[in-house]
């Protein structure tokens, strides 16, 4: 198991190995580009906090043979005694790219095992590079070979058709019609992209992998399993910037974004958006990621200002998109509807405990929500009207619970994270105001089989 004690040796040797600067490493990793600075400038001597490892950890995971190889390279190479460097390397035995080394292998800059750089210098003569006659005509064709391969046109288009259809369309699917042979299809992927060399076909087979993965990645956060959620979400930005697509970029961060608001890692939620709205460059995912992503998250941070300014520039941003009608995909390519603006906006001013705000954009989603084919977005928003409800001074509890029960019996057979945890907090909610009154009981009957009301 890899194993990297992360200090700012180790953070500045990943970037180097990415070959990236400061800024751009700190977009890379969804960070501050302040904290990366400061890693680097306070060295060896410091030890980072576990969520940042966390993110390290991961990116070093998900990252190829070359980067690996740099990466333990440049520690290695770091770890030789100077006038001004530390000696003693902080990866384990087994660390990074441990699995890529040939038995014999030496790192730039150091002398094979057992020999004192002195007499690597002294004894006998250098190598010097290979010659021209170590490698067969067969070796180099091979390569050629190698290289000139492409994939079937016909089998790109099907899984890109397919693949983006699901995006398309997800709000009307049964997961358990589509998940399984989207696995299968992830796959499929992987083996067309090691298999092929061309650089266009394999661009586009980054992109409908990084919308495979995206895809799996949010079906995960609605099952409640945010580990393999994160997994899938930050492989999905990776193949995005391997296909370089700005806006998929974009795309993954808010779903990065949405995994975090879901695990109740409300900052996380924020800088993912943020650094999504970077990647989106004015485009149609820049809406979505300031009301679905920042608003909802400084909502739950307390941050009235935050919220008034991310809901009006979400609004703003509008006017220059191809705006659809209705309700689209939550997770599409496009830009986010008026109605799913507003949604998200009550959203928002609900975690602020605004109820008056929270009425005023529900008023302007209902209409398009009630006839949406999306039983998720209309059992959201029902949830959410009746917490405004109880919100509210003169709360009506009855006509409450039951906007409340309307939306699970919306959700039956599709249990998703944010359904129960939105009616797992009216239900703490109301308890608290109302300590227990018998209006409540059927609907922690209705949770308690799917985990809500915990300890209510």
């Amino acid at each position: 198991m890899t194993v990297v004690r992360w200090s700012g040796r180790e953070t500045r040797a990943l970037r180097a190995a990415r070959r990236m600067s400061v800024r751009a490493f700190a977009a890379h990793l969804g960070v501050a580009v302040a904290s990366v600075s400061n890693w680097e400038r306070r060295g060896a001597g410091i030890r980072l906090r576990d969520e940042t490892q966390e993110i390290l950890d991961r990116d070093l995971a998900l990252a190829d043979m070359d980067v690996r190889a740099r990466f333990d390279a440049t520690l290695a190479a770091s770890a030789i005694p100077g006038p001004r460097s530390r000696s003693g390397s902080l990866v384990s035995a087994d660390g990074p790219g441990s699995a890529l080394r040939a038995p014999g292998w030496v790192a730039p800059g150091l002398p094979p095992d057992g020999q004192s750089a002195g007499a690597s210098r002294l004894d006998g003569p250098p190598a010097g590079p290979p010659s021209v006659d170590d490698e067969s005509t067969a070796d180099v064709l091979r390569r050629v070979r190698r290289r000139g391969q492409s994939v079937d046109a016909d089998i790109v288009r099907r899984l890109k058709d397919e693949v983006l259809g699901v995006v398309t369309q997800y709000e009307e699917l049964e997961h358990a019609d589509f998940v399984p042979r989207l696995r299968r299809q992830r796959v499929q992927l992987e083996e067309l992209i090691d298999g092929c060399g061309w650089p266009e076909p394999r661009r586009e087979l980054f992109r409908i992998a990084c919308a495979a993965s995206g895809l799996l990645g949010y079906v995960a956060v609605g099952q409640g399993r945010f580990a393999l959620a994160q997994a899938y979400c930050a492989e999905a930005f990776q193949l995005g910037e391997f296909a370089e697509r700005s806006e998929l970029m974009a795309w993954a961060r808010g779903l990065q974004s949405f995994c975090a608001y879901y695990q109740q890692d409300y900052r996380a939620a924020l800088d993912f958006a943020v650094n999504g709205i970077r990647s989106a460059d004015a485009g149609p995912q820049g809406v979505r990621l300031a009301v679905n992503g920042a608003a909802r998250a400084m909502g739950r941070l307390g941050d009235v200002q935050g919220v008034h300014r991310l809901v009006g520039e979400a609004q703003e941003m509008l006017a220059d998109q191809d705006v659809p009608s209705g309700i689209v995909s939550s997770i599409g390519f496009g830009c986010y509807s008026a109605a799913q603006v507003a949604s998200n906006a009550a959203t928002a001013y609900l975690a602020l405990g605004m109820p008056d705000r929270v009425r005023h954009h529900l008023d302007r989603a209902m209409p398009a929500i009630s006839v949406a084919g999306s039983p998720w977005s209309r059992a959201l928003v029902l949830i959410d009207q009746a917490t405004a409800v109880v919100q509210s001074r003169q709360a009506d509890l009855e006509q409450a619970c039951g906007l409340v029960g309307e939306a699970l019996d919306l959700a039956q057979g599709r249990p998703v994270i944010s359904v129960q945890q939105r009616a797992d907090e009216f239900v703490r909610y109301a308890v608290g105001r109302w300590d227990r009154p018998r209006e409540l009981a059927p609907l922690q009957a209705a949770l308690a089989p799917i985990g809500g009301t915990d300890g209510v």
